[in-house]
């Protein structure tokens, strides 16, 4: 702990916790000594002790009003600083405080500094999970200030400047309450669960428009795939709307790769018989026949166009041609992997180096979408009845992959064969082709009556 800095920020926070318990406080002096203190290294040094943390806080949480908007916002920032960057453990009544005192602000708060509140409040949630369960109601309920921002028909009426920007804030927020779970700290009740999803789901089949930032578009989208893939993932009992998100997962894994409408469309299953149970004969005496292992010819041919490098896809493989159950290809496969952008910058050409570099960060963000919903399909091929799952491989798979049409059809083109053959981001084609594999490799009964008949 550095010692100067240390002390400095102890006189700084000695002297304006005086000032701040004035009726009548002189606030240029107060909003001085705000900025001096979030001017400090919080990220670099360790150098907040407890006791100075705690004080200070109590006191910009009972003096400063949210009102004030300026005030408030630098009060956020502050107080995000201290909780999230200095390592400091307080107590769940003391954080409670803090939360209940940035709900108000955004309650009452411009939409001027809301991105800015719901920031900070977000950092908090992240490193203090616990909080969102506590406050589950306050945030995700009915009249959740989170749920406000992400809900199409309650953002529309609040009038905010930056929806895009606001609406990933609190889809973000939302991850973090859902990390309880993952920790083990604490779990949403069902009703909370079913009425995040529908939210999300009603964003997500509300598409885009031509004049928003893509960027944040991605970002969002991203982040929306993430909030259903954790929730269906941990609670299998969240009812899902498997039309409408059936549409969603076969939108955005195409997402970039051919033109589609500006939003995704729900998908309807085919109506199919029930598979019958295989009945196996067993010889009832005699010499057995030993028969040799048929040869499965293209699963020899995908493991010839694997690289050996590879060996998560090379596992995954193996695991279905010895029918064992499937596994997906990254432990983590609920966070999208950020790809790699391999574009060279060259003054000499046409576009701009900046205008190349925002080209090439757009190609790898639209990756990570198509590897977001890869991995919400995943989640709903474990989650789901493989018969209701079935219904939809005439939406995901290609009737056939003539050589000459694949490129043309229409039919060929929104399916995931098409996604692991035309896209340029390795990482989206290795998950598509676990997607792909998890289909086959839970449905063998009814591979096997398609071979039958």
């Amino acid at each position: 702990m550095d010692s100067n800095l240390s002390q400095s920020f102890s006189f700084l926070c000695g002297e304006l916790c005086n000032l701040l318990y004035v009726k009548d406080y002189n606030k240029s002096k107060i909003n001085s000594l705000i900025d001096e203190l979030n001017a400090k290294p919080y990220k670099g040094e360790l150098f907040v002790s407890k006791h100075d943390a705690s004080t200070l806080i109590i006191a910009l949480c009972i003096n400063v009003k949210p009102t004030d908007e300026s005030l408030a916002a630098k009060a956020s920032h502050l107080i995000n600083s201290i909780l999230s960057k200095q390592n400091l453990q307080f107590d769940l009544d003391f954080l409670c405080n803090v939360v209940s005192w940035h709900i108000l602000c955004l309650k009452k708060c411009s939409d001027i500094i809301v991105p800015d509140i719901l920031h900070n409040m977000q950092c908090i949630l992240q490193v203090n999970p616990q909080l969102g369960i506590k406050f589950s109601e306050e945030l995700v309920g009915p009249n959740g200030i989170l749920l406000n921002f992400v809900n199409v028909d309650k953002s529309n009426m609040l009038n905010i400047q930056n929806p895009l920007q606001i609406c990933l804030i609190a889809l973000k927020s939302i991850i973090s309450c859902l990390n309880a779970e993952d920790n083990n700290i604490g779990t949403l009740s069902i009703d909370l669960k079913e009425r995040i999803s529908q939210v999300v789901v009603k964003l997500l089949l509300k598409g885009s428009v031509k004049s928003q930032d893509e960027f944040l578009y991605c970002k969002v989208v991203i982040a929306a795939l993430r909030v259903l893939s954790q929730l269906h993932f941990n609670d299998p009992k969240v009812s899902v709307p498997l039309p409408e998100v059936m549409g969603i997962c076969r939108y955005f894994i195409l997402y970039g790769l051919l033109n589609q409408g500006n939003k995704p469309e729900k998908i309807m299953p085919s109506q199919q018989t029930i598979a019958a149970p295989v009945i196996k004969t067993y010889p009832k005496g005699g010499k057995k026949q030993k028969l040799r292992k048929q040869r499965n010819n293209a699963i020899e041919s995908l493991k010839k166009e694997i690289p050996v490098s590879d060996l998560s896809l090379m596992r995954d493989v193996d695991n279905f041609e010895n029918n064992s159950a499937y596994k997906p290809a990254s432990k983590n496969y609920l966070e999208p992997q950020k790809a790699k952008n391999c574009w060279a910058l060259t003054s000499d050409s046409d576009m701009s180096d900046v205008e190349s570099n925002r080209e090439a960060k757009l190609i790898a963000l639209k990756s990570r979408v198509r590897q977001s919903s890869s991995n919400l399909l995943l989640v709903l091929i474990k989650v789901t009845e493989k018969k209701d799952i079935f219904g939809y491989w005439w939406a995901l798979l290609p009737d056939s992959l003539d050589k000459d049409t694949r490129f043309i059809d229409d039919g060929v083109k929104k399916t995931l064969a098409y996604c692991a053959i035309t896209d340029p981001i390795a990482s989206s084609r290795a998950s598509v082709l676990s997607v792909i594999l998890a289909l086959l490799s839970g449905s063998r009964i009814y591979l096997s009556q398609a071979e039958s008949r």
